[in-house]
């Protein structure tokens, strides 16, 4: 799957789910959508999923964590769905395997827009992999990722950025 169709599954799920909380008083109509899609495409860059089957029971077990550890009528924060994702994020054990293998999978998985870790967009090796993806592609996963901290991060969206990876990353918030 996709970035764009988990993002899609999520958004629909994210609003049932969201059903049987108040919304919070701040927000009108316009800004509770724009937390929906702000939560779901989080999700999405942070979830492994191959179909939709895997992608619907990471989003069962995402939601359970949420409802078993949430205290109040109000909506769960952004922070909360991102805690409560099923802990096995990469297939096959990724994480354990080399280096040169992990950034070849990266690299593929960025190609047919998957979610890949921040590393290879904004860290040592997002150069090479700019080399193989393309810029485009590169920078389509850069404007994600400035799109998450400004829906997170706010007022102190740029703050952030800067304070992980640099003065040249302001230009995607």
């Amino acid at each position: 799957m996709n970035f764009q169709d988990k993002a899609g599954v999520l958004m629909v799920r994210l609003r049932s789910f969201l059903k049987i909380y108040t919304p919070p008083r701040v927000m009108g109509e316009d800004e509770q959508a724009r937390a929906i899609v702000a939560i779901a495409e989080s999700m999405a860059r942070k979830v492994y999923a191959l179909d939709e089957m895997t992608l619907n029971e990471a989003i069962d077990k995402t939601f359970e964590g949420v409802a078993d550890n949430h205290e109040s009528y109000a909506w769960p924060t952004q922070a909360s769905f991102i805690k409560a994702l099923p802990r096995v994020a990469e297939p096959n054990g990724i994480s354990q395997i080399d280096d040169q293998r992990a950034f070849d999978i990266a690299c593929e998985r960025m190609k047919s827009g998957q979610s890949v870790g921040d590393r290879y967009v904004f860290g040592s090796v997002a150069s090479r992999v700019s080399g193989i993806v393309g810029h485009e592609v590169m920078e389509n996963y850069r404007k994600g990722i400035g799109r998450s901290f400004s829906s997170t991060y706010r007022d102190k969206a740029m703050e952030m950025i800067v304070s992980k990876y640099g003065e040249w990353a302001t230009k995607y918030v």
